[in-house]
């Protein structure tokens, strides 16, 4: 198989941005941004997913979000079954041994390595508080990657920093459901989500700035293997301080939000009572 950068070149990218400090390793993808290899496409993620592990190796913690939205509609989750919504990288990790998926499905991932199991003893109340996986990345401080896509397309942690200062665009919802293993049900399910009202627009696009003016990201310098990362303390850090001055700061419809705000968010709130 020929590359247009060699195995070598990839993982000198990789030790641009992933320091030996780095004990967990979440990586964002957005695979088919990497064409740019030269892959043929069916390769791809096995290529980029077998040296990312290789670099990374059996001493560290690596993760891959692999949020299956789906379970909103169909309320059944089942990690062998359930398809990953966020790309080819992470369904290629799930069909390795190695790698084992956490039972929240509107924000499992996929996990590999010697904290998997302090991670699936998490006991999450919210997906995004301090009790979840997210917060168990502050925590340790990961490593956040985006791999083939920009910041505002990738990341999910962005959503730490809205939870954490209760955005007055989002409110908890749950999703009662079923857990499922291998085809048949085994308990229920009750995610809580800090969802956002549905019509908010939101734009993160803001956050990157700020982090580079924190001088938070880490870049790879070959245009044909993008990546950037930075730590989810410093991504929490960089949404909050924008939140704190707005907090409506990520939403492109202030007007109609703050309306909604006002006069409809209790109506809304009381509609879930009445489901």
């Amino acid at each position: 198989m020929q590359s247009k950068i060699s195995e070598g070149e990839i993982k000198a990218e990789l030790a641009r941005v992933i320091t030996n400090d780095d004990e967990v390793v979440v990586i964002f993808s957005g695979i088919w941004m990497l064409i740019a290899l030269g892959v043929p496409v069916k390769e791809l993620p096995t290529y980029v997913l077998d040296i990312i592990c290789e670099f990374i190796g059996k001493d560290r913690t690596v993760l891959l979000p692999t949020y299956t939205y789906d379970y909103t509609r169909t309320r059944i989750y089942d990690p062998k079954f359930s398809k990953p919504e966020t790309g080819v990288l992470p369904a290629r990790a799930l069909t390795r041994p190695e790698f084992v998926r956490t039972l929240n499905p509107l924000n499992s991932y996929a996990v590999a390595g010697p904290k998997t199991a302090e991670i699936l003893a998490i006991n999450e109340e919210t997906l995004w508080g301090d009790k979840s996986v997210m917060g168990w990345f502050d925590e340790v401080n990961a490593r956040i990657c985006v791999l083939g896509e920009p910041w505002h397309q990738a990341c999910t942690h962005f959503h730490r920093a809205e939870e954490k200062l209760q955005v007055p665009y989002r409110y908890y919802k749950k999703f009662p459901g079923m857990l499922h293993e291998n085809g048949r049900p085994v308990r229920a399910l009750d995610p809580s989500m800090y969802v956002r009202t549905l019509n908010a627009r939101l734009d993160y696009t803001q956050v990157e700035p700020v982090m580079n003016d924190h001088g938070s990201i880490l870049r790879g310098s070959n245009a044909n293997f993008s990546i950037e990362t930075a730590l989810a303390r410093d991504i929490v850090k960089a949404s909050s301080a924008l939140l704190e001055k707005d907090p409506l700061a990520f939403v492109a419809n202030k007007k109609e939000i703050l309306t909604w705000i006002e006069t409809s968010k209790e109506e809304e709130l009381a509609s879930l009572i009445d489901r």
